[in-house]
Order: structure tokens, then sequence, then C-alpha cells
């Protein structure tokens, strides 16, 4: 137990939702070899039984503390919230899913003393999800530096992100508040690294870091727009770091980070080239607010050739140089004599040239990849959906092939980082070698999202070109019940199949959009097959849709638009938490796929009632199963949810707005054919759930008549029709 006297040290563990892996990480800290410690559990309003493990703790050794939110608020305020409370002169912060050794309090905490300096950081090393590998750090310089020193080195500026493998002064962070942010810590540490002059640095490996899935603080940067919250927060680093850390040594950094956010986009797979050039553009003009000089720096150059030539060989080049950092200098010392070539190519040619010579290799890479492709005599059908989810129509139609028809060669097409999710030896890595062999080879494409698993080409990213004789089945994400045709109509697309859950969208499919009439089979969804075995829970399911007009929102736009206030004032008004209650029910917020970097925005919002859920994470289907009722706006999620006949309110305060800007008017009239009530109010929306309640959360007879009218098929036999359908069409 600890003395009576004042610690010398305040661990500090922010707590949300880690029950698996929270007393692996109190262990490692309650055995610290430094005794006079204080460890602060800061309960982050956690759902699970993480709260119950810190005070079983705490129960047991009086040095362990639990402080408790009443909302769940991020990591940066749990974090805040810690050093409010703590007692202790240095501080350390730990979290809770991570382990360290039982010495790096004691470790860290000599060098403080005997240097002094500022801070302690120690090496990071890594620890597998359930604990049987551990992975040291690398060598990195050590000694003490100040932060200019720190700056201009790679590896230390690696280890600088992090505020975990630390031990600060009090006095440094008392003030410095982290903000409810993703990458929290840059923000933070480029505040406290202008107040030090001193930092020591040892080399021990002290720290263990568990890189896990579906984390807050450890979020997946997978998509176009999801990188932008990290963007962020990478702007605020460089804007509050203060002027009298060397410019060169900001600019050098800022050169190199920005270069491995460019690798970030290349290896998310942007949908589109503009896409690709936009996030660019917004890159190269931070770097020019930061003064910048982009024509002349040298490095700059270099790092854009590491950038360029080693997308050729990403497993390799690339990963090491741009993704983590590596130092230049000791490149260019191996390999000086070839930068000097290339960078006077690069000068003498011109940017213009260089596009030209990577698009003639572009088409190089196709052919070869086409030629290679007829020395593979399969029966090849390559099903998928976006590249890093295992929900849709796509995971429903593959596992129906897999089980039935195990003769056919059927591959699941998903990124690397999300291969886990399959359930199948039958997957293909997104944009591999062997993916673009079997895309090219393949006699049957069938996505529920069109060309999202298109093979993309090494240098410039531009979509293979699908094989005449591949049969390109676009499976949908949602029923068309709006005009699309600019996507997905004949003359628009590759698309040869287009699979119709309902009548009126087949009709509206031959009519409007080009297709033939054998083009258009009337099967239902695959994912519809699903549906049958519905549980409802005493739970409502937010659930909006995107706005076009949104895209490419900074956080202040977002924040200020009326979209964003709308549903902030419906999810925290005091009425829906005194209804929630009074029924014992809770409320999932599950916003479309493209407001996954927004989503941190809505967390203080969360509390025992009141949940936020990024659904690239979760099963949609399970979450439309589960819920009693649906609020949403005009998603198509509605289409599943009234497949089940549960009732419907829909919350459309800007209808006019949307049916303009986002999705044009097309055949379904929410007024004549919608499965429930329309509220262009918030105040209507609360009178319509009371009433709602009154019906046991049953549909009514009107709605429920609709529902049968719209659906010519409501059995468990979709995937069977879709497969006739594509086999008939071969």
């Amino acid at each position: 137990m600890m003395n009576t006297s004042m610690p010398l040290v305040s661990i500090i563990v922010p707590i949300y939702n880690v029950e698996q892996y929270l007393a692996e990480c109190l262990e490692s800290l309650v055995n610290q070899t430094l005794r006079d410690i204080e460890i602060i559990c800061v309960n982050d309003a956690s759902p699970d039984n993480s709260k119950d493990i810190a005070e079983q703790y705490a129960m047991r050794d009086s040095r362990v503390r639990v402080v408790s939110h009443v909302k769940n608020q991020g990591l940066g305020p749990a974090r805040n919230t810690g050093v409010e409370n703590a007692t202790a002169s240095y501080i350390m912060f730990v979290d809770s899913d991570d382990v360290v050794t039982t010495n790096m309090a004691e470790k860290l905490y000599s060098e403080m003393i005997s240097k002094p300096v500022d801070m302690v950081w120690c090496n990071i090393g890594a620890i597998s999800d359930d604990s049987t590998m551990c992975k040291k750090g690398s060598d990195i310089p050590t000694g003490v530096f100040s932060p200019t020193d720190i700056l201009a080195d790679s590896q230390l500026y690696q280890i600088l992100l992090p505020s975990w493998n630390k031990l600060y002064k009090k006095e440094l962070i008392h003030d410095v508040k982290q903000m409810p942010i993703v990458s929290e810590d840059q923000p933070f540490l480029a505040v406290v690294l202008g107040r030090c002059e001193r930092i020591s640095v040892i080399a021990d490996t002290l720290y263990y870091y568990r890189n896990r899935q579906g984390t807050l603080s450890k979020p997946k940067l997978h998509t176009a727009k999801s990188w932008d919250a990290f963007f962020y927060s990478h702007q605020l680093f460089f804007e509050l770091l203060p002027s009298t850390i060397g410019k060169r040594a900001i600019n050098m950094q800022c050169i190199k980070r920005y270069f491995s956010l460019f690798w970030r986009i290349y290896t998310f797979k942007l949908t589109t080239q503009d896409t690709w050039q936009e996030q660019q553009q917004s890159i190269y003009k931070h770097i020019k607010q930061n003064e910048i000089p982009i024509k002349s720096n040298s490095q700059l150059l270099y790092w854009y050739l590491c950038y360029v030539f080693g997308r050729l060989r990403p497993q390799t080049t690339t990963k090491t140089l741009v993704h983590f950092g590596m130092d230049w200098s000791a490149y260019m010392s191996r390999h000086g004599e070839i930068y000097k070539v290339l960078a006077y190519l690069l000068k003498r040619i011109g940017r213009v040239m260089i596009t030209k010579i990577f698009s003639l290799i572009d088409n190089l890479e196709q052919r070869v990849v086409r030629l290679l492709s007829r020395f593979i005599n399969k029966d090849i059908w390559l099903i998928g959906e976006r590249t890093n989810t295992y929900q849709d129509n796509g995971m429903y139609f593959f596992k129906y092939l897999q089980k039935n028809h195990p003769e056919i060669d059927s591959y699941y097409v998903i990124n690397r980082d999300y291969l886990d999710l399959v359930d199948s030896k039958n997957v293909l890595v997104f944009n591999s070698l062997k993916h673009k062999l079997y895309f090219s080879a393949a006699k049957v494409y069938a996505n529920s999202h069109y060309d999202a698993a298109y093979p993309r080409t090494c240098l410039t990213q531009k979509r293979y070109r699908m094989a005449s004789k591949t049969q390109n089945v676009f499976l949908q994400h949602g029923i068309t019940c709006s005009d699309v045709s600019q996507y997905y109509g004949k003359a628009t697309s590759d698309i040869n199949m287009f699979v119709c859950a309902v009548p009126i969208e087949k009709t509206v499919a031959v009519r409007d959009f080009g297709y033939q009439d054998d083009e258009t089979p009337l099967t239902g969804f695959a994912r519809f097959d699903g549906l049958n075995d519905a549980n409802a829970k005493s739970q409502i399911l937010l659930m909006p849709t995107w706005r076009r007009s949104l895209q490419d929102f900074s956080n202040g736009e977002f924040v200020a638009s009326e979209y964003f206030k709308r549903l902030k004032d419906l999810l925290s008004s005091e009425w829906l938490q005194e209804f929630l209650q009074k029924h014992d029910m809770c409320l999932k917020f599950a916003p479309h796929y493209e407001m996954t970097p927004y989503l941190y925005l809505f967390e203080d919002l969360k509390d025992g009632r009141i949940d936020i859920v990024n659904t690239s994470q979760v099963s949609v289907q399970t979450l439309l199963k589960e819920s009693a009722l649906l609020i949403t706006d005009v998603s198509s999620v509605q289409f599943d949810f009234a497949y089940m006949q549960k009732p419907i309110i829909y919350y459309q305060w800007d209808y006019e707005e949307i049916t303009k800007a986002h999705l044009g008017k097309g055949y379904f009239n929410f007024d004549i054919d919608g499965f429930g009530p329309i509220c262009k109010t918030l105040e209507a929306l609360k009178d319509t759930l009371k009433s709602m309640s009154d019906t046991n959360w049953q549909m009514s007879a009107d709605y429920a008549q609709r529902v049968d009218a719209f659906f010519k098929y409501r059995d468990t036999k979709n995937c069977e029709r879709i497969y006739n359908a594509i086999t008939k069409g071969l």
C-alpha cells in the first residue's frame, strides 16, 4: 500500500468500453516498483462492466481511485478530469487497453529527478490483441533534447505524438485541456512542447500499445472523408506550436507529415480522381500557409519522390519511408545518387510530362494484367460492397453462393484492414495483384455499390476497365426511389444487370434508366433474406441520410449547418430524455456512412439512454431488426424497416432542399406512398412519438396495406432468384 504522504506520480487511466482489457492494464499499474503512486481511473460513462472492474481494484488497493462522468465526453475530456483530480507533482497517462512494464513509473521518475528535465519519454512497443505477442520499440536517439531537436528528428517526432509514453511535470500541463476530437494528443502536445526547455528520451521500451479495431482512441481512417477530423487535429498542432521553436524544424516535420497524409489518402482508396486532387490541394494550401518554400525545398522534393515512386512497391518502400516516417537524411546517405537523378529528371521533364508517363505506365499495367488473366481457368465471381464493409447485399449473396453453389469460385473483395470481418477463406485483398488478375478474368462482378471494388492502377488511381465478357451485376445498396440515372443509368455506367427489389423499381429502371426488361430482374434484395427473424427490443433507431450539400465541410461549417443543429436539438431535448425514461427505451443514433468524420461532434450527447453508432463498425441490419421504431428522413433504410412491417416516422424538416440539392424527385411520394407519418418540426415529432407509444409500436393498418402493395416478395428466396437471373444471362 502507498505511504500516507502525497504520492510522487499520478497515473491517469481513461476508461470506456474496455472490460476485456482493463484488468490486464490495472495489474501492470498496481504492481509498479515505484509504490508511492496514485491510479486515477476516469470512467467515461462506459456502458459495459469497466466501472465495476475498476471499483474492484479500488477496494483492494487504496492507491486506486475511480472518478465517473455522468455522460460520455471522449478521451480528451476524460484525461482532463484525471489531471484535475491528481494530487502528485508528476503525471502519466495510460490508455485502459494498453499495458506498461512494472518499472515504468520508477524509471521515468528517476530520470526526471536526476537530470532534471521538463518531460521524460520512453520507447513504445506493441502488444497483440490477445496479449500473446509483444514487439519492442525500434532504435531511437536517446539523451536530453530541446523541442527544436525533437522536431528535427523523424524518429523522435514519431514518439512525440502520443501522450501516454511520457512523464510530465503537473505544473506544465495542469491548465492545458485536451479537446474532444480525433487525435486529441496533437494540439495538447503542441502547447506542452512550447513550454519545455529540456526533454529526456530513454531507450527502454516501457509502454506497450495495443492496436485494436473499434476504439475511439485509435480510429481507423479508411474513407475519403474519415481522415478529415485527423487532418483538423494535425492543422491545430502546427498552429499551436510557438514561434520560439525553430522554424526550419517545424517546416521539416510539416513536410514529412503532409506526405504521410498523402499516403493515407492513397491507402484508403479514394473513389474518384477529383476527390484525390481536392485533398492534395487542401494539403498544399496548408503547407503554403505555414510558409514552406515548396519549389526550392529539396526535402519536400525528396518526400514527393518517396511518395510517388514508393507507391510502386507499397509493401516495402512506401510503407517504410512515408507511412512510418523514415529519417530522410539516413536514406539519402545510402541512396544519394538515385535521389539526385530523380530530382534532376523531375525538374527537367516537368509535372505535365510526368503525368503523361504515369498514364502510359498505368495503361501498360492494365494490359499486362489482362494478358496474365487469360491463363486463369476458373469460373470466377467477384462479390463485394464498400471495401471496408461486410454487412449488405454483397455479404448475403456471397454467403448464399458459398453455401449453395460451392462449384462456383466466388470471392469477396475487401480492404486488407478488414479481412477479419469475412468468415470465409475465399477473400481477395482489395487492389492486390490477385484482385487485379481475378477482376480481369471474372465472369461475374456483383456489388451493392457499383464500382466500389474496382481495382485501381498503382500510379494515378485510375479504375481498371471491366472485361467485355464480365457480367456487371448491380446488387444495389438501397431501393431506388429517386432519380439517380446520372449515376447508375445504362448510358453513364457499365452496369448490365440492375437487380430490382420491387415492381415499381423495375418499371423505372426500364423507363428512365435505359435498361431492357431482361436486364432488370425483379428478385428482391439479397439482405432481405435475413429480415424474417426480426426480434425488436425497447429501442428507437434514428437514422437520417446524408446531404450532398455538406460535402467537404470543415468541422466549423458542419457545426453551423442546419442539419447539425436540427439533429442536436432533437438528441439534447429534455422531452426526449423524459420519453425514453418513461417507456424504458434507448435511442440509437446511427447516421449515414458519410457522417463518420463528424460523429465525435455528437459524443457529448451520449448517455445511458442515447448511443452514437458508427455504421461502418456495426451491422445496420442488426440495428434494424432490433429496433421497435425507425425515425428517418428520406433514407432508403425505410424500405428494410417497412419490409418487416414495423412503424416509421419521417422527420423531414428540409424535404424541398433534399430533393433539389441531393436526390432529385423520383417516383416515390412520401405523402401517398410512405409507410408512416411525416413530421416537419420537432414539436410534431414529439406529438407523433407519444401517439405511437399508445399503439405499442405497431404499424397502423393503412401503412401495412401500403407495404403489402409495394413488395412482391417477402420470403427468403431473394438470393436464389438473383443467382438464377445471373446464370440465365450468362
